[in-house]
């Protein structure tokens, strides 16, 4: 907006024999403008940051963020021009010059906190207990260092394939604590045991006695001799037996069948 005086000023400057009749008159002038992006100030602000000693993934949040405009066609090119930085509480206040190609270079001063992140696997969407987490619930992302509490999950391994204990909310850092192993096997589920001996390998199915993860041993009963066997779990209601395990329940006399491991009954 161009006022009278001013008018009157460029008016002389060029030799225009031209005054204004009243002192409200005024020209406006408009070309497309844009708001200066968001994105290229945080990318200069944590540039500052970096030589500050901040570390180099930082999370930051700017407490008032003016957005002004500038031309539509303009590369902006900012520079920060004064710097404070606390490095107890991440606190900073910037004073940073913008320059527009042939505009009045802007000035901005913006005061904020920088909050150290690591990338971590979180859950995409909360999560209930007893739900098993698969691949399509987790991803990587920059979480603050300061919502860390305890162990957590460092790797997508440690989060996919368990059991959600407790409700888990999205984009959280994920508790040890707060994850299960997934049971492959369950309680009174049939169970397909495998023994390998000398290259030959028995199987038989029994009654799981107990509940398993994999990895984990579970007592296993024969049906047919009623002995009761430790396993190990493999998979989804699969076990193995070592070779030249005992019985922890031997067969019980007159039932039918076979037991597992015929030689260590006798």
């Amino acid at each position: 907006v161009v006022g009278a005086a001013q008018l009157a000023a460029i008016a002389r400057q060029f030799h225009v024999d031209w005054q204004p009749s009243t002192r409200t008159e005024r020209v406006v002038l408009e070309r497309p403008g844009r708001a200066l992006p968001r994105e290229v100030v945080l990318d200069e602000l944590k540039a500052a940051l970096a030589d500050a000693g901040c570390s180099a993934h930082c999370q930051i949040d700017v407490a008032t963020f003016p957005r002004p405009m500038i031309a539509l066609e303009a590369k902006p090119n900012p520079v920060v021009e004064q710097f404070d930085y606390d490095t107890s509480s991440g606190n900073f206040v910037a004073v940073m010059s913008v320059a527009r190609d042939n505009d009045t270079p802007l000035r901005l001063r913006l005061s904020g906190r920088a909050s150290p992140t690591a990338t971590l696997p979180v859950l995409v969407r909360r999560i209930l207990p007893g739900a098993v987490i698969d691949a399509t619930d987790v991803k990587l992302s920059e979480v603050r260092t300061n919502l860390i509490n305890g162990e957590v999950a460092q790797s997508l391994d440690q989060l996919i394939g368990h059991v959600v204990k407790r409700m888990i909310a999205a984009n959280q850092p994920v508790a040890l604590a707060d994850l299960g192993a997934q049971q492959l096997v369950q309680r009174g589920a049939p169970v397909l045991m495998t023994l390998d001996v000398g290259g030959l390998s028995v199987r038989v199915e029994g009654e799981a006695l107990q509940e398993g993860a994999l990895g984990e041993h579970i007592k296993v009963r024969n049906p047919l001799s009623l002995a009761v066997i430790d396993a190990v779990v493999t998979g989804p209601n699969t076990a193995r037996v070592a070779p030249g395990s005992l019985p922890l329940v031997p067969p019980q006399s007159g039932q039918g069948g076979y037991p597992l491991m015929p030689a260590a009954y006798r």
